[in-house]
């Protein structure tokens, strides 16, 4: 009987590999532009309306937090995936994953801690249809967190592919 020795020493590492560095990065990230984008929406709807009764106030309000919500989502997923020296790009998309569900958790930690045990105040935000608004925000950000992972990752590989192709040889000229 023959034997067959297989050598996965040159095989490529086709594993995912999580790096929470990176994941948490991410999440600080998602987080940070958040804060910062809600404060310039309020600034900017209190200082265009005076009451806050308007009906396009709502609607404007629905818009301005799902394309922040994205913006940010894609932008930490990116970060998280650039953080995380990658050698997949699908492994980028694991880590824009992650941070968006890192970010899901401890926001809703947050609001659960603010709110107690009223979680119907928490849906109430002057929206006809909370619950539907609720899952296309949370979809469409898991959607950009992975894009934006990809993205992260195709850019890193990228950058590493021109390193290799600029390296020279060690070769000692006279």
């Amino acid at each position: 009987m023959k034997q067959i020795i297989t050598n996965f020493n040159n095989a490529p590492k086709k594993i995912a590999h999580i790096l929470w560095g990176g994941v948490l990065a991410g999440t600080l990230t998602i987080l940070a532009i958040l804060l910062l984008l809600n404060l310039l929406g309020a600034g900017l709807g209190i200082s265009a309306y005076g009451e806050i009764n308007d009906p396009f106030v709502s609607v404007g309000t629905t818009i301005w937090l799902f394309l922040t919500n994205i913006i940010a989502v894609f932008t930490g997923g990116l970060l998280a995936a650039r953080t995380a020296g990658l050698t997949f790009y699908m492994d980028g998309a694991l880590q824009g994953f992650l941070a968006w569900a890192l970010y899901i958790i401890l926001s809703s930690a947050f609001y659960i801690s603010i709110m107690g045990n009223d979680v119907s105040a928490l849906l109430n935000i002057g929206f006809p249809d909370h619950s539907f608004l609720l899952f296309w925000v949370l979809l469409f950000g898991a959607m950009a967190g992975i894009c934006g992972g990809i993205v992260g990752a195709i850019l890193l590989l990228n950058r590493h592919k021109k390193e290799k192709l600029n390296e020279s040889p060690d070769v000692d000229i006279k």
